[in-house]
């Protein structure tokens, strides 16, 4: 019995040891998935383990496997390759492990392009799978905060704050996007997210139709609990149907302000579309969705409260199915004019949505539905 307990006992510290260190007291978890740590007092010479951090967010990327997190610290981190990419991302995690990468304090971890000097925040290339950016705050590139390049599969943003991308005066006719996901991206999630004042300052005005907060190409992307405002330069939402966009779930969203031609844009080849639950708020003098020769195929626009604009142009050609929408009435935000779009109680939003295929929960990862039913807009009352 003595040597039955040493053995046990002997295993229980063999598992211990297994659960608790790895590699240099990096945090290691079963099936060999770790912990790395990021922070603006680290040296990318580190192991990256939480008393000896990378320096760099690229530092982490390049060491990280499948079933990895990434925890980046409070502080600005302003590098960048000789391209201007601040993070390309060519690791790749799988269904059940995937790569983490996350804000250790939402919003306080910022990448900084330095005023425009950086063009890119995260580059995904066409080997990433299964990664997860959580939390950041991301400024002053000046092109995209975040690229897919074709063959990026199963990514998720969720939580960030993506502003002030691409405020530069050029005549390039590139789009300058909060986040852009190429021709043939597959299953890209944009959840929860602000962006806000994306696209160029200056002349001529004849591009300030390019740039915006979301351009997507890609096929089985979805897009809910956002919030978007004052994209001056071009809409919330692009849809740009380059190899056919197909299979696009845009729900749950606020849109404010902007582009006096609207927050939506669908362009090109379009199918299987699904706009639901979304508060359009003043978009300026035209309508709040719009189509530029586009081939449109089952998209539906259902539940939506439009205020200050009609809900869409009359370039559809009777494809688009609409009901249940609510055009003329006040969402009653907390406080619109600073940019608090959470309802006020009265809201014509509240219990006004539809149930299938709205996000479990809401931006605040507050339960949806709260109450009756599911809420228009990115917030539950």
């Amino acid at each position: 019995m003595e040597g039955k307990a040493m053995r046990v006992h002997l295993l229980l510290a063999i598992v211990v040891g297994v659960f608790m260190v790895c590699a240099a007291g990096t945090l290691c978890w079963p099936g060999g998935t770790m912990m790395h740590y990021v922070a603006p007092n680290g040296s990318d010479a580190n192991d990256g383990s939480a008393g000896r951090p990378f320096a760099t967010i690229q530092k982490a990327a390049d060491a990280a496997k499948p079933g990895d997190t990434v925890i980046v610290r409070d502080g600005v981190y302003t590098a960048a390759n000789s391209e201007g990419c601040a993070v390309v991302v060519e690791c790749s995690g799988t269904a059940e492990q995937p790569i983490t990468f996350r804000a250790e304090h939402k919003w306080r971890a910022v990448m900084d392009g330095r005023d425009d000097t950086a063009k890119y925040g995260w580059v995904l290339e066409q080997d990433a799978r299964y990664v997860i950016i959580e939390g950041f705050e991301m400024k002053e590139f000046a092109s995209h905060g975040i690229t897919s390049n074709s063959g990026a599969q199963h990514i998720t943003v969720r939580g960030c704050h993506i502003h002030h991308i691409g405020n530069v005066e050029t005549t390039t006719h590139y789009g300058l996007d909060g986040i852009f996901d190429n021709s043939d991206t597959t299953y890209h999630t944009y959840d929860g997210n602000v962006f806000h004042d994306i696209g160029r300052t200056g002349p001529p005005e004849v591009l300030f139709n390019l740039d915006h907060g979301i351009y997507t190409c890609g096929k089985h992307n979805i897009i809910t609990n956002n919030i978007f405002y004052n994209m001056n330069a071009g809409w919330g939402v692009q849809i740009a149907g380059y190899h056919t966009v197909d299979d696009l779930l845009v729900s749950n969203n606020v849109f404010a302000y902007g582009n006096k031609r609207g927050q939506i844009v669908l362009w090109q080849p379009c199918h299987n579309i699904l706009i639901q639950n979304n508060i359009f708020y003043k978009p300026a003098v035209e309508n709040a969705i719009n189509f530029f020769e586009a081939d449109l195929q089952n998209v539906i626009i259902r539940n939506n409260l439009v205020f200050g604009g009609g809900l869409k142009d009359n370039d559809d050609d009777g494809v688009c199915q609409l009901s249940d929408n609510i055009a003329g009435k006040d969402p009653l935000f907390a406080n619109g004019a600073r940019f608090d779009f959470h309802l006020k109680p009265g809201s014509p939003a509240i219990d006004a949505g539809i149930a299938d295929r709205a996000p479990s929960t809401d931006t605040d990862g507050r339960k949806r539905p709260h109450g009756r039913g599911c809420d228009i807009g990115a917030y539950e009352f």
